[in-house]
C-alpha cells in the first residue's frame, strides 16, 4: 500500500469518532474490519493482482471488495471506477448530506459561522478577558471550527464508505498537491468551496488537464505528506 495512506481497517474504526465530533452518528453500521488470520495462505495470482489493483485505485480493500472484483474482473471494475457518475453512492451521500456546511457557499459560511468579534479579541489581548472567552460566546454549532471538522469527517466517510473509490483517491491526491492550510487567515471559510468546486469537480485526469489554470488557486506552501493527505485542520 502507498506511503502515507491510512489503512482501511483503521479508517473503519476512526469514522464514528469523526462524525461524533460534528454532533452526528453514522446513519448505518460501518462495515467491520476484516479479521486477520495467522494461518499461512497462498493467495492465487489472480487474487494478488486484484489486491494490487485495489491498493492502487482505492483506499484499500474493504470486506467483500475482493470477492466483488473477482466476480466481474479487474478490467470491468476499473472501467466502472472511471465513470463514477454511473455508480450508486447512496450510503456515503447519506452520511455526507448530514453535514450542513458542505453545501454552503463562502458567503453563507461567513454569515452562519461568523468570525470572532474583533473587539473581543482586542479585549483578550489587553487582558480584560481570557483568550477562551470569545469562543465560548458563540454556540458550538455556530463556531467556525465546525467547518473544518465537517470537511474532515466527510473526507473520512467518503474514503471508507464511497463506492466511487478512484474519484475519492484523485480528489485526495489533487487536494494534497494544491495544498492549503485552513488555519491561515480566512482560508477556513474558503476551503470547503475550494475542495468542492475547484478540486472535486475536476478530480479526474481528463478534467484536471483541461481545467483553466485560474480555477486552481496557488499553494499555501504548507508541507504535504508523501501521498495525499492535505492539512485541513
Amino acid at each position: 500500500m502507498r506511503a502515507g495512506l491510512i489503512a482501511r481497517p483503521l479508517l473503519l474504526i476512526a469514522i464514528p469518532f469523526a462524525l461524533s465530533s460534528c454532533g452526528l452518528a453514522p446513519t448505518r453500521p460501518v462495515p467491520a474490519a476484516p479479521a486477520v488470520s495467522s494461518a499461512p495462505t497462498s493467495a492465487p495470482t489472480s487474487d494478488a493482482a486484484i489486491t494490487h489493483l485495489l491498493s492502487r485505485i482505492t483506499f484499500g480493500p474493504r470486506p467483500g471488495d475482493l470477492e466483488r472484483v473477482r466476480g466481474i474482473g479487474g478490467p470491468a471494475y476499473l472501467e466502472q471506477q472511471l465513470h463514477p457518475e454511473r455508480i450508486d453512492d447512496a450510503p456515503a451521500a447519506e452520511v455526507v448530506g448530514a453535514l450542513p456546511t458542505l453545501s454552503l457557499s463562502i458567503a453563507e459560511l461567513l454569515q452562519q459561522y461568523p468570525r470572532p468579534d474583533p473587539a473581543l479579541r482586542d479585549r483578550a489581548r489587553a487582558g480584560e478577558m481570557s483568550r477562551q472567552e470569545p469562543a465560548t460566546m458563540t454556540p458550538p454549532e455556530r463556531r467556525p471550527a465546525r467547518i473544518v471538522s465537517e470537511l474532515a469527517a466527510a473526507k473520512l466517510a467518503r474514503a471508507v464508505m464511497s463506492d466511487r473509490q478512484l474519484q475519492e483517491v484523485m480528489v485526495d491526491f489533487w487536494f494534497n498537491h494544491f495544498n492549503v492550510s485552513a488555519d491561515k487567515g480566512v482560508v477556513r471559510w474558503y476551503v470547503t468551496a475550494y475542495e468542492r468546486d475547484a478540486i472535486r469537480t475536476r478530480s479526474r485526469r481528463s478534467a484536471i488537464s483541461s481545467a483553466p489554470r485560474p480555477l486552481i488557486p496557488p499553494c499555501s506552501g504548507t508541507s504535504t505528506t508523501g501521498r495525499a493527505h492535505a492539512r485541513i485542520s
